[in-house]
């Protein structure tokens, strides 16, 4: 019977570059498949060849929804391993979406989404890793780029209440280490962050940063004040 991978774990978070980690991998892909690892990403925000698409339990479901997502997850995920002996996986949206977010909630379905991984991944990661920014500026970076598409209030008026209310950033940190158990777990602050090549360096313990080809295109960038009022000013007619 074939050894389950060795995973290696990107979990986010949101606002901190996923996208554009996520078009490294989807880069050098060729490269680090040479180097032993199988590649699961998504493709949703510009990684053009990403395929991963883990639609995971929420706590608006019921159980045997949830518990059907569960199986049909462990399946889709079994797609990407093809039996090298390790495992990449990045997914900011393992831990939750962004939806909540304008109710001050972080993740409120964090606890059951990483006991479903517990269950979806081969093997506990050998080493999972996540960038958190602190929680006003991720607020503000996902506002500013929620209101490129939809109208919403002020900023004044929307950030204060929410950000009294927010969940912490050491609560996600703590059931992922409860959940998940790596065996090593790596917490990057977003202001020393660095960029794609070092990081995922960072996460994989044979690959050196300057083996890889570094991005040239710049994902999910907000607009300037002017064009985002101008959109705005539309948004709301």
């Amino acid at each position: 019977m074939q050894a389950p991978s060795a995973v290696f774990l990107h979990l986010g978070a949101h606002r901190t570059g996923t996208s554009s980690l996520q078009l490294l991998i989807d880069e050098n892909a060729g490269f680090l498949r040479d180097r032993g690892y199988d590649l699961a990403w998504p493709g949703r925000d510009g990684a053009p060849s990403g395929k991963l698409s883990l639609k995971l339990p929420t706590l608006e479901l019921a159980d045997k929804a949830n518990a059907d997502r569960i199986l049909r997850a462990r399946r889709h995920l079994r797609r990407f391993q093809t039996g090298r002996p390790s495992l990449l996986i990045s997914e900011e949206n393992m831990l939750g979406g962004m939806r909540g977010f304008h109710r001050g909630r972080l993740y409120p379905s964090l606890t059951l989404r990483l006991e479903a991984m517990r269950q979806i991944l081969p093997s506990a990661p050998v080493h999972a890793l996540i960038v958190l920014r602190p929680f006003d500026q991720l607020f503000q970076s996902w506002y500013r780029m929620r209101a490129t598409v939809h109208p919403v209030p002020p900023l004044r008026e929307a950030i204060l209440p929410h950000l009294l209310a927010s969940d912490r950033w050491s609560d996600v940190v703590a059931q992922v280490q409860a959940q998940l158990k790596p065996v090593r777990f790596t917490v990057v602050d977003y202001a020393s962050r660095g960029d794609n090549r070092s990081l995922l360096a960072r996460l994989l313990p044979d690959i050196a940063a300057d083996e890889m080809t570094e991005p040239q295109v710049r994902l999910n960038q907000s607009p300037s004040d002017t064009v985002l009022l101008d959109i705005q000013r539309r948004l709301h007619l």
